[in-house]
């Protein structure tokens, strides 16, 4: 049988514990995307004083992949407008992600929403499915399993996540098939980035005026090779543009019969792609 090692390890081991208190990503993933993007994270040598991603990534290792998606399209933007962009704070916010950087045009300003608000969909501390909580006054958006198996001190009125759900594809063409009229079709694990991403389309459509033009959505769907594919009537903004760069590069690294993106090992290899 093939050695799945190294093993894998999350943090912390109690979701509900690490709401109450500062979490960090695990050593080797936090020096994973240092090497792998050293530009983006070159204030992460200042003193404290003058850059707070001196703390390094304070968030669970659930969101790993997001922050690697988001970082490698910040070098690639250097492709695209011959300027460099640079990380100032990556961290955990009322449940949600915080991935701020400096000098950001439409274009990447959207890609960076997109993993924000992706990251309420999952679970920091697995990279599961999941969805916000409120833990003695504390936000944490955990999984479904690590809600039941931990007791929450209040309530939520937060939607359980759909990603992975047998119905998970009917109820986003049910709820947002109107916005794309050619249909969607996408595995099941996509759902959650999915609706995601028709929603912040429809924000960009609304913040819009009539001297920027944007392109209409029509069809959402998957290629047998696991790729997907938007496709839009006319010439899609350039924040259009920066929320479907983020979401085909985001589905690569989502299981698409769980839609989970963790646990990672140290390598930052995803539980469910070592294993299949």
């Amino acid at each position: 049988m093939q050695n799945l090692a190294p093993e894998v390890s999350t943090s912390p081991a109690h979701p509900v514990q690490a709401c109450l208190e500062a979490t960090v990503l695990r050593e080797a993933l936090e020096q994973l995307l240092f090497q792998r993007y050293p530009a983006l994270y070159v204030r992460r040598h200042l003193p404290l004083t003058e850059s707070l991603m001196a703390q390094g990534f304070t968030h669970g290792d659930g969101w790993f992949a997001i922050v690697d998606v988001l970082s490698n399209l910040g070098r690639q933007d250097v492709q695209r407008t011959d300027r460099y962009l640079i990380a100032t704070q990556v961290k955990q916010k009322f449940g949600e992600l915080r991935f701020r950087m400096k000098d950001l045009d439409d274009y990447m300003h959207s890609a960076w929403v997109m993993g924000e608000r992706y990251s309420l969909c999952v679970s920091e501390f697995s990279g599961r499915p999941g969805a916000l909580h409120v833990c003695d006054g504390h936000y944490c958006t955990l999984a479904v399993g690590e809600r039941s198996e931990y007791g929450l001190a209040e309530g939520t009125e937060t939607p359980l996540p759909r990603a992975g759900q047998p119905d998970a594809l009917d109820l986003l063409r049910r709820g947002y098939g109107a916005h794309v009229p050619d249909g969607i079709d996408v595995p099941s694990g996509w759902v959650d980035l999915i609706q995601q991403f028709i929603l912040q389309n429809l924000v960009v459509a609304r913040g819009r005026d009539d001297r920027q033009r944007k392109a209409e959505l029509t069809s959402i769907t998957a290629t047998a090779e696991g790729q997907l594919t938007i496709l839009w009537m006319g010439e899609p903004t350039p924040d259009q543009q920066g929320c479907a760069a983020f979401a085909e590069a985001m589905v690569r690294r989502i299981d698409p019969v769980s839609g989970a993106i963790g646990p990672v090992d140290d390598t930052g290899t995803p539980v469910w792609n070592r294993t299949r």
